[in-house]
């Protein structure tokens, strides 16, 4: 973990997998790499590479995260996450 309050997360969905860095300070959330990327990008749902606050991975970690309701993601806390990303994927 980052000393600056910041946690890397791989989320799993049925048909998408993500990597984000949450800021549990400030609890914002930014997906880094995701296999939905390419289909946000170019249907102008992710305008300028950033994801919408409404994307399914975004919801997801922020009610899990901090909300404590359930989600439909499986998240796992990436302890190393230059090694694990590139392993992720």
């Amino acid at each position: 973990m980052a000393d600056n309050g910041e946690k890397y997360f791989m989320v799993i969905l049925p048909r998408t997998q993500a990597v984000v860095i949450v800021n549990m300070k400030s609890k914002v959330v930014d997906v880094t790499d995701c296999t939905n990327r390419d289909f946000c990008t170019s249907y102008n749902i992710a305008k300028y590479g950033v994801c919408p606050q409404y994307c399914k991975v975004i919801v997801d970690v922020k009610n899990k995260l901090f909300r404590g309701l359930e989600a439909k993601a499986e998240l796992r806390e990436l302890e190393n996450p230059p090694d694990q990303i590139v392993e992720a994927f």
